[in-house]
C-alpha cells in the first residue's frame, strides 16, 4: 500500500515545512554552506543577484497573448517563472525584504489576470509551476489571506480548466508532464 492510499486526505502525506518543491531547508542550509567554498555556486548567486537588481526596474507582467498568431501567453509565463526561480533562491541564500516584496508582486499580478490562457494549456501550466513554486518558496512571508488568494488562482485559472482536459492530457510531448 502506498503512502497516498494510506491516508483519506493525500495533502497529510506532504513533507511538513517550506520549501518543499525542488528544494528543501536541509539542501538550502548545505547551500549556503557550500557557496563560500564554491566558485561555479558563488558565480551563479551573482547571477541570480543581478537579475534580482535588474527586476527591480522590470515592467510589471501584462496579460498578453503574443507567439504566432497572437494567441500565447508563454512568454509571460516563462518570465514569470524566471522571476521567481532567481528571487525565490534568493530569499533563503540572502534575505532581503525588497526582493521579498518584488516576488509577492509578481504573483498577485499573475494571480489577478482574467486567465492563464487554457486555450494554449502549456501557458497555463508553467504559470502554475510558476505560482505554486512562489506560494512554497515565499509561503512564511504571506499572510493566510494572501495564501487564500494563491490558492484561489491555482484552482480557478488551473485546476478547474485542467478537469475539461484537452488533448494534451494522453499526449506524449512537453505539454502533459508541464
Amino acid at each position: 500500500m502506498n503512502s497516498l492510499s494510506s491516508s483519506a486526505d493525500p495533502l497529510d502525506t506532504l513533507r511538513p515545512g517550506h520549501p518543499r518543491l525542488l528544494i528543501t531547508p536541509e539542501r538550502i542550509g548545505e547551500l549556503k554552506g557550500r557557496v563560500q567554498h564554491e566558485p561555479l555556486l558563488k558565480e551563479l548567486l551573482a547571477c541570480f543577484r543581478k537579475d534580482a537588481e535588474a527586476l527591480a526596474s522590470a515592467p510589471a507582467l501584462e496579460h498578453i497573448l503574443d507567439g504566432p498568431g497572437g494567441w500565447r501567453l508563454l512568454s509571460t509565463s516563462r518570465e514569470a517563472l524566471r522571476r521567481i526561480l532567481a528571487l525565490g533562491i534568493l530569499h533563503h541564500i540572502e534575505p532581503d525584504p525588497a526582493r521579498t516584496a518584488l516576488a509577492k508582486e509578481i504573483l498577485f499580478t499573475v494571480a489577478a489576470f482574467p486567465d492563464w490562457n487554457p486555450a494554449h494549456f502549456l501557458d497555463t501550466g508553467e504559470m502554475a509551476t510558476t505560482v505554486a513554486i512562489g506560494y512554497d518558496w515565499f509561503f512564511e512571508t504571506f499572510t493566510e489571506p494572501e495564501r487564500a488568494q494563491l490558492r484561489q488562482a491555482m484552482v480557478r485559472h488551473a485546476l478547474l480548466p485542467a478537469q475539461e482536459g484537452g488533448w494534451w492530457v494522453s499526449a506524449n510531448n512537453n505539454w502533459n508532464p508541464v
